[in-house]
């Protein structure tokens, strides 16, 4: 049930009045089972011991760091967060395996924010404690700040200070790389409007299930999988990203066994199903209960779709229920999405048109036809306009420009940045009212008025959903390739068939010797995997000063992008890797194929999906990358 209300606190109130019994969230562990549940009852309970607790601190109006391995801990810690007032700071937790880049990271933010306060599990505890310790101007960020396990207290918070509606909710960073983080505000009124605006898009009824195995730390996991559920009512099944990244059937196997009917997915997610779909795994699978697989954070393909509709309509899949939406976190996430049940949009359009700025529809079969799908339209309570991003003059329907969003929902600006805040929120129109939400993202208005998002013109890197900045990427190549020349890298997004992948163009020093390009493009994708755990699709070396730039000299990425496709750039080498890879990176020795046993040379034989004749001991110079990765450490174990 959906109650009216004005804050967070109330719903969860009513919740646990109405149902206190009924299942509000379950957590499950690596097998599919519920490792843990709480009933509304139960979550208020824990929430507002954690509030009590965060009042006695003082915390309210101050950012206090969540730092939690997925599970449902850091639920009832946000939750308190709204409860009290205090500024939640959801933050991907550090990963023990890679802790001289993730530690940093996770410094900088603290560094921004200014939190004084951490609630985290033991084991983080633990692990922040210990390594803070470690030299570095970043450190003194960590070491300052108290560290506090979930406190598991009882405490009424029914007595506590209401919240209002403008104080500030959280903040949703949108780097954590070494570029300077961002900290998008949020407040309490501003993340209402935005569950509502969905609820407006999703009927829920009594008895529906929720699905997720995003990450519950930034905005489509966190307001979609965790803040949605409550808001509605209705029971939510969480599971961690990286047991999904294992074992993608488990996704739909938990869809199947809970009877879920609300879910979300990157498009990278579908493709990767389809891929590893078994059918041995999902014997008896029942997918019919499905009915809104919400697809956003990343471009939508139509390829993508068609793939997934055609591989799981055995098991009861109706393509009805794609729904693709559009957002950022700078609008909390929602900003428009399709009618209920009613499918996916595609349009094909053609491709050399498009890239300037033209909508010219053509057949799908048709040579460079490129693939769109619609986003479907605004809330009530919402309004986008397609804008010419140089005069700031809304076009017509079908012309391509800057998306720009208006609506309560709207974020603040981001933390103490005031200028970018001003140019990004403080958008305005001649002859309309109030500021706009300039998002950086190029598309158009369809002949029903549907959001089509055709690229961006700001340089963000989409790789399997996660956020890059293509400054941290060209950074890090600079930096760690002497063959490379300073200040002469561009970092871009390539469009593939069902994702976006990783480009690099650099620019070599005199003295690279020829032979030694092919080792050098090695070297430069190793830095990045080392570095982030991705891997570009291409690495192109060019002559020194044939860089695309301005006249200021900053860099043209998206020209350099044309170039490397259309030939007009003079390459010295060029070198095809594999495609970009997910969050996690694993060792290039922990998987030798050198091992005798039969089993296991199948199983690496399988994964990499080539001949054994021609298996190599060069993991990722094969073809490997995080996913291929992951699947191997499942498969062995």
């Amino acid at each position: 049930m959906t109650p009216v209300v004005t804050s967070w606190r109330e719903i969860l109130m009513t919740q646990a009045r109405e149902q206190p019994d009924a299942l509000a969230y379950r957590f499950l562990d690596e097998h599919g089972e519920v490792a843990e549940s709480l009933t509304y009852q139960q979550l208020l309970s824990r929430v507002e011991g954690i509030a009590a607790w965060l009042h006695q601190q003082g915390a309210t109006g101050t950012p206090v760091l969540l730092l939690y391995p997925p599970g449902l801990e850091f639920i009832c810690a946000f939750l308190g967060c709204l409860w009290v007032g205090a500024v939640a700071v959801p933050a991907y937790p550090p990963d023990p395996s890679r802790l001289n880049k993730s530690l940093p990271r996770l410094a900088r933010i603290v560094q921004d924010c200014n939190a004084k306060l951490a609630l985290t599990s033991p084991f983080f505890n633990w692990l922040i404690k210990a390594f803070a310790l470690l030299p570095g101007a970043e450190m003194k960020a960590l070491r300052s700040m108290r560290l506090q396990t979930t406190p598991k207290l009882k405490g009424d918070g029914h007595s506590l200070p209401p919240v209002a509606d403008q104080a500030l909710a959280f903040l949703q960073y949108t780097s954590g790389s070494t570029g300077q983080p961002k900290g998008v505000m949020l407040t309490h009124g501003q993340m209402l409007a935005n569950t509502a605006a969905q609820h407006e898009k999703y009927p829920a009824r009594p008895g529906d299930t929720s699905v997720f195995w995003l990450p519950v730390y930034h905005d489509m996991g966190l307001i979609g999988g965790v803040l949605q559920p409550l808001y509605m009512g209705i029971s939510a099944v969480i599971m961690s990203p990286l047991h999904f990244l294992q074992q993608p059937m488990s996704w739909l196997k938990a869809l199947a066994r809970y009877r879920g009917v609300y879910t979300a997915a990157p498009n990278f997610a579908l493709s990767l199903c389809s891929h590893r779909h078994d059918p041995y795994q999902l014997q008896g699978c029942d997918l019919s209960a499905l009915k809104f697989l919400l697809l956003g954070g990343e471009p939508v393909r139509p390829e993508t779709l068609q793939t997934f509709a055609r591989t799981f309509a055995p098991y009861g899949f109706d393509a009805r229920a794609f729904y693709p939406a559009y957002g950022l976190a700078e609008a909390t996430v929602f900003v428009s999405g399709g009618a209920w049940f009613s499918g996916a949009v595609s349009h094909w359009v053609d491709g050399p048109a498009l890239q300037q700025g033209q909508v010219v529809p053509v057949s799908a079969d048709q040579a460079q036809a490129q693939g769109l799908v619609a986003c479907g339209t605004p809330p009530s309570t919402g309004r986008v306009q397609i804008v010419d991003p140089e005069s700031h003059i809304p076009l017509a329907p079908e012309a391509v420009g800057e998306i720009w969003v208006q609506g309560p929902y709207v974020a603040q600006g981001y933390w103490n940045q005031p200028e970018l805040s001003a140019a990004t929120f403080g958008a305005t129109l001649a002859g309309e009212p109030g500021t706009w939400l300039r998002t950086g993202d190029l598309g158009y208005l369809d002949t029903q008025n549907q959001v089509v998002v055709t690229g961006r013109i700001k340089d963000l890197i989409i790789l399997r959903g996660k956020n890059y900045y293509p400054q941290d990427l060209e950074w890090a190549v600079e930096n760690q390739i002497a063959g490379v020349r300073k200040g002469c890298v561009a970092a871009f997004a390539l469009p593939q068939s069902d994702t976006e992948a990783l480009g690099i163009v650099a620019e070599i020093r005199t003295e690279v010797a020829p032979e030694a390009r092919e080792r050098l493009c090695r070297e430069i994708a190793a830095a990045l995997l080392a570095e982030y755990g991705i891997q570009p699709s291409e690495v192109a070396l060019i002559a020194p000063r044939t860089l695309p730039k301005t006249t200021s000299g900053k860099l043209r990425r998206q020209a350099t992008a044309t170039g490397l496709r259309d030939g007009s750039l003079k390459l010295l080498h060029h070198c095809y890797l594999d495609a970009g890879a997910p969050e996690l990176a694993l060792a290039e020795e922990l998987f030798s194929p050198d091992q005798t046993h039969q089993e296991v040379l199948r199983i690496w034989q399988e994964v990499m999906e080539v001949p054994s004749s021609e298996l190599t001991d060069h993991f990722f110079q094969q073809g490997g990358d995080s996913l291929k990765a992951l699947t191997l450490a499942s498969e062995l174990e």
